[in-house]
């Protein structure tokens, strides 16, 4: 099918806006305890780096990173930079911790893991493109509440230019399986639903969805909401790029147990101002009303040769009852 909702190519500004340091409420940090105790949690984690300033690693944009267009697929700025804190911590380090513990009958190691609690911004101000070398600073910290959180701040950028091409504002989890808190809907109702079947590389040995698996749910969502694959062509035949540009607030229950095989709902609500779609998102098993993830995404529609910010056709707003 066409996917439309990307990154293409466009420019809104060389300069990354100022990232805020992210913001969990106390009672949410206060919750995500682990049953083994706050002394293994600061016993492993004298094994990795507690804090860093501008830890730099630099990665190659594979064909693999990239959509139709050359450019890299939105879910993936998540990858890069998931792979950035790994790098900063030490993947050895991090690879030690989680066989800490040996492998259950299950299969799955019993350690320590490091997992996204909450992405409070991914900003896309640009568009890393095929064979770009891109280099990720990452400057982070503990949380002065909960020694099992670290706060990530990120830019990542050409690593030619120095041109910043995204941001993102981080907090991460490192521990054994957590008792994190469910999370609440936010959606006053589900104008758009879809469901999807959980396919084995959807999810880890812990029965976890991945972050890049919840994403891409979301955009799938997303494009339904469109008009699917024949709008979505028609869309770029009359010269419109539906762009993502900001990812926010994305939260991830970290206590999810997901079977290979189930059935996840999407649901989304859908408002425009002007030249962006903003879309609040969630994932859930098909018999449950508590959310897996939720997101707000927010997209940018363009004119496909000039990218500049153009209205979209009313035959798409009228499609998504705007």
């Amino acid at each position: 099918t066409t996917c439309l909702v990307h990154c293409a190519g466009w420019q809104i500004s060389g300069k990354a806006s100022a990232i805020l340091r992210p913001s969990i409420p106390n009672a949410r940090r206060n919750r995500l305890r682990t049953a083994k105790g706050s002394g293994v949690l600061r016993r492993f984690a004298s094994m990795v780096a507690t804090e860093g300033d501008n830890s730099s690693h630099v990665f190659d944009v594979f064909i693999e990173d990239t959509d139709c267009f050359g450019v890299v697929y939105n879910a993936n700025y998540l990858k890069f930079f998931d792979r950035a804190r790994q790098a900063a911590l030490g993947v050895e380090k991090l690879a030690s911790m989680q066989r800490s513990v040996p492998r259950t009958s299950g299969g799955s190691y019993g350690g320590q893991y490091m997992r996204l609690v909450e992405n409070k911004e991914i900003k896309l101000s640009g568009s890393a493109v095929l064979g770009q070398h891109i280099k990720i600073l990452s400057s982070f910290s503990p949380s002065p509440t909960d020694t099992s959180l670290t706060d990530w701040q990120q830019t990542l950028a050409c690593n030619n230019t120095g041109l910043v091409l995204a941001s993102s504002t981080a907090t991460t989890f490192l521990g054994p399986a957590s008792s994190s808190p469910s999370l609440q809907s936010l959606l006053q109702s589900a104008v758009f639903e879809c469901e999807h079947t959980v396919w084995a590389d959807d999810i880890d040995a812990r029965q976890h969805l991945s972050d890049v698996s919840i994403l891409k749910m979301m955009e799938r969502n997303r494009n339904t909401a469109l008009g699917g694959a024949s709008d979505l062509a028609r869309l770029q035949a009359e010269g419109f790029l539906i762009v993502v540009t900001h990812i926010n607030n994305l939260k991830i229950d970290l206590g999810q147990k997901v079977e290979f095989g189930a059935k996840i709902k999407v649901r989304s609500t859908a408002a425009t101002r002007k030249f962006q779609f903003t879309f609040q998102q969630e994932l859930f098993l098909s018999d449950s009303l508590t959310p897996l993830a939720q997101a707000q995404v927010k997209c940018l529609s363009i004119n496909s040769e000039t990218k500049k910010p153009t209205p979209p056709p009313k035959w798409v707003l009228n499609g998504l009852g705007l």
